[in-house]
């Protein structure tokens, strides 16, 4: 007996599985519901602060149509490419995202030190001064600092890649599943209204000593990116 209920239930499994309530048509999709695209971004300039002893450049990126790095006095050129691949979708939410930078010490009498820190608040609103540049570059995510000679000593540098996802930067699931960490990207832009963040923060090791040149540096930032609700038309 225990057998045959056995099989009767598993037959009744099956029929349920399989049965297509009356009515209902076959439904296709011919084009991927979401893709996921790799968006390059860098962003090659100086990092310069004219008359103080710390610069913050810092880069959105939950945006993955504005991922470049801007701040201190220097200018940044920015090159994207990924972008476009997107143009069949109108939402994206960035993933994770790896970075790497390489540089060189410009200034010929300030040591600098230097590192990446990450925050879901916009870090040149709070990082003011030396002190907080000082504090934050160890009270945040952040990668290992490092220390470059001046210009006529070792002042070449490569922080090697690193990768972050959002949920360790913010502690929290919601870049992941929250609509506000999400990019419309077509047909018309419009930024998240959430957002997390990236910085280098460079500070001198002499305090009082303005980082005038600054440092030249190359950052690429690769953001693994998920584009998502169709376009009609498209």
């Amino acid at each position: 007996m225990l057998n045959k209920r056995n099989k009767s239930s598993a037959k009744n499994t099956r029929r349920r599985i399989y049965t297509i309530p009356k009515g209902m048509g076959t439904l296709e999709r011919p084009f991927p519901a979401k893709r996921m695209i790799k968006v390059v971004t860098t962003s090659d300039g100086s990092v310069q602060a004219a008359a103080a002893g710390f610069v913050v450049i810092e880069a959105r990126l939950a945006d993955p149509t504005n991922a470049g790095f801007s701040g201190g006095t220097g200018a940044f050129s920015v090159n994207s490419t990924g972008i476009a691949d997107m143009t069949a979708y109108a939402l994206a939410r960035v993933q994770s995202i790896v970075l790497e930078c390489t540089g060189t010490n410009l200034d010929t009498g300030a040591v600098v030190a230097f590192n990446f820190i990450f925050s879901d608040v916009q870090p040149s609103t709070v990082i003011t001064t030396y002190a907080l540049a000082k504090a934050a570059q160890t009270s945040y995510l952040h990668t290992p600092i490092r220390k470059l000679a001046i210009a006529s000593g070792n002042s070449s540098f490569k922080i090697p890649p690193v990768r972050v996802t959002p949920r360790q930067v913010i502690g929290d699931i919601m870049p992941t599943t929250d609509r506000d960490f999400v990019t419309v990207v077509n047909p018309s832009h419009t930024a998240p209204s959430q957002e997390w963040w990236v910085a280098l923060v460079c500070t001198s090791v002499a305090s009082g000593t303005n980082l005038t040149n600054g440092m030249d540096v190359n950052i690429t930032l690769t953001q693994d990116v998920e584009a998502f609700s169709r376009l009609v038309g498209t």
